[in-house]
């Protein structure tokens, strides 16, 4: 929580338009991640002998 939310006081806009960047920057290593995890379960199960 910031320190302007706490205190009832409006934020500046440049700070809400940067949480909403970093917001989305984050969802797209998040869905870049989950691309990946099918991938890498078929490789595991391979070295494994699992198949």
């Amino acid at each position: 929580m910031l320190v302007t939310e706490a205190l009832g006081q409006v934020m500046p806009l440049a700070a809400v338009l940067s949480e909403i960047h970093d917001g989305v920057e984050y969802l797209q290593m998040l869905w870049t991640d989950v691309a990946v995890l099918p991938r890498q379960t078929m490789f595991d199960h391979a070295h494994m002998g699992l198949h």
